[in-house]
């Protein structure tokens, strides 16, 4: 069952606080992977892994250059191929699935969370799907690059955003937090 698309009139993206520590383990990651390339590729006699072993390097050299540059890297490509190449290694499978799960968890690990903000509900994504309904909020506030939702039962959730400084955010401070003082009125006003 699928449910109906849902237009947000105010999207917040937070910022993603552990990006850095992320890219770090990735890098890691990508380290170990060549080192286990280079190790079957030797072991193989240099045939079809060091074909991938070059192209693993080269993608990692790659994204070393652009993180010195400042320049956003992955490390899911480098460390998908390698981890689709030791799956059929007989010793070295396991560490094929784990670069597998690694890439995997990278790319979702980056994602930035959103928070839709619609008029009779909230929904944040992330690892998973979460509805907020206004209800359950006694105040939401955007300021000075800072979103802060305080629930009813004494919840509070601050998070500092990444979409101020963006071309395409349209809207102000001002705009979505009288939206969203519109919205707790309403809800307010339907509870009693």
């Amino acid at each position: 069952m699928s449910r109906e698309p849902v237009t947000y009139p105010y999207v917040v993206v937070l910022r993603n606080t552990h990006a850095r520590s992320v890219r770090r383990i990735g890098a890691l990651a990508g380290t170990f992977a060549i080192l286990i390339l280079a190790w079957k590729a030797q072991e193989e006699g240099w045939r079809y892994y060091a074909l991938v072993l070059a192209v693993v390097s080269a993608l990692f050299i790659r994204n070393l250059v652009r993180a010195r540059s400042d320049k956003t890297v992955t490390y899911w490509p480098v460390l998908m191929i390698a981890g689709m190449s030791l799956l059929p290694a007989t010793p070295y499978a396991w560490a094929g699935l784990v670069l597998l799960v690694m890439a995997a968890m990278e790319s979702r690990a980056l994602r930035p969370q959103e928070i839709g903000f619609a008029e009779d509900h909230i929904e944040m994504t992330g690892a998973s799907r979460k509805r907020i309904e206004w209800s359950s909020l006694s105040n939401v506030m955007l300021k000075d690059g800072l979103l802060t939702m305080d629930h009813r039962d004494n919840r509070l959730f601050q998070k500092e955003v990444d979409d101020l400084d963006d071309e395409e955010y349209e809207g102000s401070e001002d705009e979505f937090n009288a939206f969203c003082r519109a919205q707790l009125s309403k809800a307010a006003a339907n509870a009693q």
